[in-house]
Parts: C-alpha cells; structure tokens; sequence
C-alpha cells in the first residue's frame, strides 16, 4: 500500500477535460521503479504467510517526535531474540559500555533532528515552514521500526508500537495517502523497510500524559548519554 501514494496523486491530476494526460513528477518515477524492485524481489525471495498475517507481538513499544527530535522505547518479550548488535549500557560505575546483548532487554533510543528539519518547521513562529509536526511524528514511527529492525531479529514476526498523534496512526495504518507531499514519502520508505525485513508492524494509540518515556526521549537532548540512561533507570 505504501508505494501508491504518488500514483493516486499522479491519478487525481485528470480532469473531465483533459482525462487522457496525467502530471507525472519524480515521485510517480520512483513509485514504478519500487514496484519493479518488488517484481524481482518477489520472484527471488517469496513472501511467507508470517510475513502478512500478524501474529502475537514480540517487541511492544511507544514512540514520539518533536521539534528537537525523536525518541522511543522498545520492550521485548521473552521468546523475542536479540540481534548481535552493539548496543551502549550504563554500568553502575556510571560508565558506558557497548555490548551485544545474548538475552533480550528494553532499548531506549534518541535521534535529533538536523538544524535544517527543525527550520522548516511549521509553528506559530514560522508559519511559513513546509514541515508539520505530524509528518516529524511519522518520521520518528519509522525511525522506530529501525530501531526495531537493528536491535532484534524482526523476521517474521509481528511488532506492535504506539503513538500519541491521530495523523501518523491514521498514515501508518492506511499506508498510503493521495499527495506528492513529505508525507508519502516516507510511506513508501517504510513499506520497503518492512518488506525487506520481513516483519508485519501493528499501530495503536496511547494518549500523550502516558506517553511519558518516549517523550521523554525525544526532548531531553541537553542530557549526555550517560545522563540520558541514567535518568531511565532512575524514572522507569
């Protein structure tokens, strides 16, 4: 579903006077050239029953954005397995250390944005920024699943995470959305994402007062890291 966002806008260009001339831009381009990818890719590595119908969730987790960045939590569930990937833990000396992990464990995650996001966008402030925050929000849902993906082995499994925004459930839940806009974009990266890591992703929301870890998160840049995890362990 997250490859027809450019085609349906391609498609709502025709008028009764003009049906048979449709406006193409790069993203319908690079829409036909995603589907001529899944065509061979398809044709080499078949899609597993798993890999479509959801199934109960390993990882359960909670996501957020903002203007400074994105953030969010991941928890496993204890049949989940975890990818050797390094990941940095807080000693109780206070130091950090990198390892990778044999068992699985919650992994918190923060990534700011570059000054160049942040500039444009829109607010009370800069009403003429081309970003919205709904768009950061479905960003930081993707960079989520990522996180997911790096952390834990994803392959046909089910992955279950939450957000506190209505736009970025109702985009991540449809997939697709008739607009060459930011927003269909990174539709179509995540249902590459998740085809080439062979997960199913499920979407739920969680009001914003109980979404305190990944707000948290997503805002608390002025923490080193060590400071960072030390204020989770601290504020479970």
């Amino acid at each position: 579903r997250g490859l027809f966002s450019h085609l349906q806008a391609a498609l709502s260009t025709a008028t009764a006077a003009n049906h048979h001339r449709l406006r193409l831009g790069p993203g319908f381009h690079q829409a036909l050239d995603d589907f001529r990818w899944l065509h061979d890719n398809i044709g080499s590595r078949p899609t597993r029953l798993h890999e479509l119908v959801p199934t109960t969730p390993t990882l359960f987790g909670t996501h957020d954005a903002a203007a400074a960045g994105a953030g969010g939590v991941w928890f496993p569930q204890p049949t989940t397995c975890p990818r050797h990937t390094r990941t940095t833990i807080l000693e109780p000396n206070g130091r950090l250390h990198r390892v990778r992990r044999r068992t699985p464990g919650p992994i918190v995650w923060r990534t700011p944005f570059p000054p160049c996001i942040r500039a444009s966008l829109a607010s009370t402030s800069n009403p003429r920024g081309v970003i919205n925050n709904s768009q950061l929000e479905l960003v930081g849902a993707f960079l989520h699943d990522e996180v997911a993906a790096q952390c834990f082995d994803v392959r046909e499994r089910t992955i279950k995470s939450s957000t506190d925004n209505l736009c970025t459930l109702y985009w991540d839940r449809r997939g697709s959305i008739t607009t060459t806009s930011p927003t269909a974009t990174i539709l179509r990266q995540s249902a590459l994402h998740q085809r080439f890591h062979r997960y199913v992703k499920l979407r739920d929301y969680i009001p914003g007062p109980s979404n305190t870890m990944a707000d948290d998160a997503s805002r608390m840049f002025h923490l080193t890291d060590a400071d960072f995890l030390a204020y989770f362990n601290q504020h479970p």
